[in-house]
């Protein structure tokens, strides 16, 4: 099964980096992408 959720609202590129970084120490993918 496959989900996709967006999340909006990270002050800088470092926020999102310890985003992802914590959803990867559950096993849970994070692609990080900047919105133009």
């Amino acid at each position: 099964m496959f989900y996709r959720l967006r999340v909006a609202g990270f002050e800088n590129t470092e926020q999102t980096r310890v985003m992802c970084e914590a959803l990867r120490a559950r096993s849970i993918d994070c692609i990080p992408v900047t919105l133009q």
